[in-house]
């Protein structure tokens, strides 16, 4: 399980605004233009996840698999962008782990595929983060040897059991997405309203737009601290003594590692670029204050990217067939998290809350 970012919300300052309505123009476009449609993208593709289990557990044959899997990995995109806004409900609700708790742990998984406990969406609702989630879900989906026919057999023991599982997994994945986005929606928690317009109600999460947009930022900040520590640097070894730890490995049975961290990545800058219609994005402050920061920022963010993008292979391999290459990513990763929670958290105005997925 990602390691979230500790917000010292009350603590915290941030200098973005010069006038009084500028940190909540940019907050708006951050709910309306990022966080709103991201939500909607994440019920979306896991509704797809959910028809294509369905269809292909309906099926005579593994060939249906392979939809089921694409859309796995497509549900994993906007999850993974979605990292870089997971405060708010996902935290208060508590969904971060029941969503995405990883690194997955098969055995939790095979416990429930081989007991006698009932199978259905409202049984898999009550059970805990390791055996329900996006996770959950990959190890019932991916063989490790990338064998279908296997999957299919397994999925098909003792009367079916293993697709009931992976239907309702799915079910219970899609709904614990609408209700993240329901409470974000204004038509239901109004969480939205709380980032827009904070400092509103008895409890607000953020007490005022300063609070909130040092929310945001402290929210990138340990998005790429686990970006550099969790995704890249523990597997690869540098917090063991040079020996690579596979089992920590984000999506290891698929082999989907790269494409999370590299949609991580994505979320970031995202909220980085984020541009309301009358105001300036965060790169357009840092930009006109100090130039040379945001650009190093930007290129060092292309550089993992193509890093990231150039891996032809999964991650697993990557650690133990050329582990240079990985190295070159994770000291690119470190360097980005340094240069967000240093130069650029420091013209922002920003208190920096750093969370135990810091370091190398």
């Amino acid at each position: 399980m990602r390691a979230g970012a500790v917000l010292l919300l009350a603590a915290a300052c941030v200098e973005v605004q010069s006038g009084p309505n500028n940190g909540a123009v940019f907050l708006t476009a951050v709910a309306d233009d990022l966080v709103l449609p991201t939500l909607s993208e994440q019920v979306e593709r896991a509704d797809q996840l959910v028809r294509a289990a369905q269809e292909a557990c309906t099926g005579s044959s593994a060939v249906g698999l392979a939809v089921v899997e694409a859309a796995w990995r497509s549900s994993r995109a906007p999850l993974k962008r979605g990292e870089a806004f997971s405060f708010g409900p996902t935290d208060t609700l508590r969904l971060e782990a029941n969503l995405d708790f990883w690194p997955a742990r098969p055995e939790d998984v095979e416990a429930t595929l081989s007991d006698s406990s009932t199978i259905s969406e409202a049984a898999i609702s009550a059970l805990g983060a390791t055996r329900r989630g996006s996770p959950a879900i990959e190890v019932l989906l991916f063989d490790p040897l990338g064998d279908q026919e296997a999957t299919w057999t397994r999925l098909q023991a003792r009367g079916g059991r293993g697709c009931r599982y992976l239907v309702a997994a799915a079910q219970v994945y899609a709904a614990d997405l609408r209700t993240l986005r329901g409470a974000w929606s204004p038509n239901g928690g109004d969480f939205r309203a709380q980032l827009a317009d904070p400092g509103q109600g008895a409890s607000p999460y953020f007490s005022d737009s300063r609070a909130a947009v040092s929310g945001v930022v402290n929210q990138m900040i340990g998005t790429l601290g686990t970006l550099e520590s969790l995704k890249l640097a523990k597997p690869l070894g540098r917090q063991s003594g040079g020996a690579p730890v596979l089992a920590a490995l984000e999506s290891r049975p698929s082999g989907n590692s790269t494409a999370d961290a590299a949609n991580s990545l994505a979320g970031v800058r995202a909220l980085y670029l984020t541009k309301p219609n009358n105001g300036p994005s965060l790169q357009e402050f840092v930009a006109e204050r100090a130039p040379e920061a945001d650009a190093e920022l930007l290129s060092t963010w292309d550089d993992l990217a193509l890093a990231l993008g150039n891996f032809d292979r999964s991650l697993e391999r990557m650690i133990l067939e050329r582990p240079d290459d990985v190295t070159a990513a994770f000291v690119l990763a470190q360097s980005a998290h340094r240069q967000l929670a240093g130069p650029i958290a420091g013209v922002l105005g920003v208190t920096v809350s750093f969370s135990d997925a810091d370091g190398d």
